[in-house]
């Protein structure tokens, strides 16, 4: 009997492998794999064996239409389909659950406290390992000392504050050391430095004239690929009243990748290009806005943009963190 139990079993595990394989196998072949590679930045073999192992995990999140509808209401992820964002949901260690909660509390203002860092005072059995253990840290967070050396304090950033103010509530107080930073700005005169996806060093990218868009130049074209390009946002961000008129366009030198819950644009190839939308930036007070929102995780940088078959000089926001924040 239980070799019948047995036989059984394995029929049906063999009939799920063929079924998942199938699925993928069309999945990719009607562009799920192009999809997976422009999202993930990943080669063809890559995109093809990640969808294969994604629709062969019993355990991945499934997605119901109503879900997905939810999540394009307010996420940066609009490139998705269901399958990728839950295996994006896979390697970002989170669930539907807890993505849909973060969204609801509002992660624009954690967003901007990514670069945010705070003192707490270190005694009465708060010590540096502790925090590490409590907050789930790789390692001990830094530990800044008074003048005097008689006080001792961990320097930690927003997500161990977080951590630590749900295990021990009310119990400690966090100084800020600065406040977040705005994107920096620092077009070059003399040269397009700096610039998507260019070497600006480059005999061939010295330019014959001043370079555009000036350091100081309004209006001027702005790309954005992600949660800027929602005209809704745009216009909380930049805090007026009338919506905010966006045109399709997209930039080359440039690819994606993910940063946390976010798309971060970087350095590419002279082959590689960037879907998304362009506005008219009027006044510095409106860019300043914008620098401020994208945080210091950013600057701005040169770009053409192509709009309808033509190109011509803009700006757009580059991802300048550390490249192990990405994926």
């Amino acid at each position: 009997m239980s070799d019948l139990i047995d036989l059984a079993v394995l029929e049906g595990m063999a009939h799920t492998a063929t079924e998942s394989s199938v699925l993928a196998s069309n999945y990719a072949d009607y562009g799920g794999q192009d999809l997976w590679m422009k999202l993930f930045c990943y080669t063809a073999p890559e995109a093809e064996a990640a969808i294969e192992a994604h629709f062969g995990d019993v355990e991945r999140e499934v997605i119901n239409d109503e879900q997905f509808e939810r999540i394009r209401t307010f996420s940066d992820l609009k490139d998705h389909d269901k399958e990728s964002f839950a295996y994006y949901l896979k390697r970002s260690d989170t669930t539907l659950a807890r993505y849909l909660l973060q969204q609801a509390e509002g992660l624009d203002t954690k967003r901007r406290d990514k670069g945010q860092k705070y003192l707490v005072k270190l005694g009465r059995g708060l010590t540096a390992a502790f925090i590490q253990r409590l907050a789930g840290l790789a390692e001990p967070p830094g530990v800044s000392e008074s003048e005097t050396g008689e006080t001792m304090a961990a320097v930690v950033d927003s997500k161990t504050k977080a951590a630590l103010e749900e295990a021990l509530p009310g119990l400690l107080q966090f100084v800020p050391i600065s406040g977040p930073r705005k994107a920096e700005k620092s077009l070059s005169s003399c040269s397009i430095a700096p610039a998507l996806g260019i070497d600006a060093t480059l005999p061939q990218h010295r330019p014959t004239m001043s370079p555009s868009p000036g350091q100081d130049s309004y209006p001027v074209p702005y790309f954005f690929y992600g949660s800027l390009a929602d005209p809704e946002k745009l216009s909380r961000v930049l805090e007026v009243k009338s919506k905010p008129v966006l045109s399709p366009a997209e930039i080359r030198g440039g690819r994606l990748m993910i940063w946390g819950e976010y798309f971060a644009l970087v350095d590419g190839t002279e082959q590689d290009f960037v879907s998304g939308w362009v506005y008219v930036v009027e006044s510095q007070a409106h860019e300043d806005k914008l620098r401020w929102y994208e945080t210091g995780k950013y600057e701005v940088v040169r770009c053409e943009v192509w709009r309808g078959g033509k190109k011509g000089p803009g700006l757009t926001f580059r991802f300048c963190g550390k490249k192990e924040e990405l994926a």
